[in-house]
């Protein structure tokens, strides 16, 4: 299902499905549960929707494309449908039409109603606050878990092993299994059996740590790798690569210090987990130390990764830095090579993917000398020439730590973020919506509250679900949760 927006349509499909079957979307006011046995009393399963509004389901049979369309219908722009919600789950009916059974049944969707281009508060709240938990994980059922992060202010994290699941038919989250280590600013990278790995980040007491595990959405369990890795690391990245395994890169090794003192354990170092025997190995160095910087996977298995904070090496003192240049891993021959510079130096700064080999990078930490200041500048770096060159215009405020949601026609909201410092961010409400046609940004509706490192679920009926991060002056995490309607 897709849908949502005030005025707009809801749109339904089911599938892919093999046979070309007969097949039910039920629709509903209501999200069940209703036992499958009212419509087949063989059955002992359960449906996620109520029954009340059977007559105004949608019948029909797969496709050759093995989906099943239902009809489009319009939602008028009324009051009474803001906040409500629809759920529909689809069905297959199998066997004679005097002895049909009921065969697959898929997951359950949930449409809410709001107007379009706006952030809601819909009073939805997760049971802890985190902030730096990295993207959300879509399980079996259409729900969504929240794993790790942590609470306090973003620089003084006490990181969690706690997570939580949302579920769209209830609209509500609700305790899930708890990982085997607390961590937050770690990465999190889906594994080729579907399977995600939860490697690094800093622990409860916000020091990097070399502990990694994997998560099972089916089992829904967590299982640690008993192999420690390599390095201590935080702020890295975590990219999989063609053949299945995981390349990390840099990140920070010690936090300890004062200032800006932590930028000078930048790691220049990388190693490979591999899935098949749950082992890590020292990869290639990149050509600098780097922390707070972004990998953009490119369309021919290469790596692109930019920015970041590190350090140069003068008559043996370390002088952080924070850097324009780039460099691209090429898995083929496992080296790391020099690529086009940016513009501008930036870390903890924002990438959408334009398409064509075309990524945007915009804001970030820009300036050490002001303590870590953002910038508000943005380019665009073009695979085919192998060159950045600046966006028409810039960002109406300098941000980082922000997060991009992709609203289709070349559009790319940017959520709040933080002004201020690196050492004092300062969470910012307002939000931008960047143009590719133009190459220009423009202001977009405010977020409820001011947030930062935040997380972001696009959800499959077209509605984007805000979550957490921190807010205010300070970066406390927080609880609340908003949706933006395209």
């Amino acid at each position: 299902m897709t849908g949502g927006s005030l005025p707009g349509n809801v749109e339904s499909r089911l599938g892919p499905y093999t046979n070309f079957f007969p097949a039910l979307i039920i629709l509903s006011t209501n999200s069940g549960p209703t036992p499958l046995a009212l419509l087949d009393n063989r059955d002992p399963r359960q449906l996620r929707v109520g029954l009340e509004s059977l007559s105004l389901s949608f019948a029909g049979i797969f496709g050759l494309d093995g989906f099943f369309r239902g009809p489009t219908f319009p939602v008028p722009n009324q009051p009474w449908f803001v906040d409500r919600a629809l759920y529909f789950q689809g069905v297959t009916l199998e066997g004679s039409a005097n002895n049909f059974l009921i065969g697959a049944v898929s997951e359950p969707r949930a449409v809410f109603f709001a107007p379009a281009g706006t952030l809601r508060n819909r009073l939805v709240q997760m049971t802890n606050a985190r902030a730096f938990f990295t993207q959300p994980i879509q399980i079996p059922g259409g729900q969504w878990l929240v794993a790790a992060g942590g609470s306090g202010a973003l620089l003084s994290q006490a990181a969690l092993a706690s997570t939580e699941v949302f579920d769209p038919s209830s609209d509500a989250f609700s305790p899930g299994p708890s990982l085997a280590f607390a961590r937050s600013v770690h990465s999190v990278t889906q594994l080729a059996d579907g399977k995600w790995l939860f490697a690094a980040g800093v622990d409860t007491n916000n020091d990097p740590q070399d502990t990694s595990e994997v998560f099972d959405p089916v089992q829904m369990s967590f299982r640690t790798i008993a192999a420690v890795m390599l390095a201590k690391r935080m702020g890295h990245t975590a990219s999989r690569l063609a053949d299945g395994r995981v390349l990390v890169t840099g990140g920070l090794s010690d936090l300890n210090g004062t200032g800006i003192d932590p930028v000078n354990s930048a790691l220049a170092s990388t190693e490979i987990y591999n899935p098949v025997n749950d082992t890590w190995i020292a990869g290639p160095n990149m050509t600098r130390p780097r922390a707070g910087h972004i990998a953009i996977p490119l369309a021919d298995g290469r790596i692109l990764f930019a920015g970041g904070v590190g350090f140069t090496t003068f008559l043996g003192v370390r002088i952080p830095q924070i850097w324009n240049q780039t460099e691209i891993y090429n898995p083929a021959t496992n080296t790391f090579a020099n690529a086009g510079a940016m513009g501008t130096p930036r870390a903890i700064f924002s990438v959408s993917d334009l398409g064509g080999g075309r990524f945007l990078a915009a804001g970030g930490i820009s300036s050490l000398l002001g303590l870590g200041a953002p910038t508000n500048t943005a380019e665009i770096y073009d695979v085919a020439t192998n060159l950045w060159s600046a966006t028409a215009g810039n960002l109406g405020a300098a941000r980082g730590m922000t997060s991009v949601i992709a609203l289709g026609s070349g559009r790319f909201l940017h959520l709040g973020g933080a002004d201020g410092t690196l050492l004092a961010p300062n969470a910012l409400s307002s939000t931008e919506i960047f143009d590719s046609g133009t190459g220009r940004f423009t202001p977009g509706p405010a977020l409820n509250i001011s947030r930062a490192g935040f997380g972001v679920i696009a959800t499959p009926t077209g509605q984007v679900h805000v979550i957490g991060g921190g807010t205010g002056t300070t970066g406390t995490s927080t609880t609340t949760t908003e949706w933006y309607f395209r």
